[in-house]
């Protein structure tokens, strides 16, 4: 099961890498939630991208727990969550509650 979240977690950087665009605006907050808005596709984009992030960092939590996710590891999970909740676009997504 690990291995099978890191491959996962491989695909997600693989989608970032053939979505830059994607990416940037959650990472790199490149535009602002308002423009992000107009552009309910690319809101939905956004939203689904951040939400497979976090299920894949759940599945880390419950391996951490369960003892099969060594600290170390575990740690390098909680830098790419911890960035990715201090973006902009993340924390407005989170406040205002998105419904698409």
């Amino acid at each position: 099961m690990y291995r099978q979240l890191e491959l996962e977690s491989i695909k997600l950087f693989r989608f970032e890498i053939e979505n830059v665009e994607l990416a940037r605006i959650i990472w790199n907050d490149e535009i602002t939630f308002e423009e992000l808005q107009k552009n309910t596709n690319k809101l939905f984009q956004v939203l689904q991208h951040i939400c497979q992030t976090l299920n894949l960092f759940e599945m880390t939590i419950r391996f951490k727990k369960d003892g099969i996710v060594h600290e170390d590891v575990f740690e390098s999970w909680e830098v790419w969550i911890f960035e990715c909740c201090k973006s902009s676009i993340f924390l407005m997504l989170v406040y205002r509650r998105i419904k698409i």
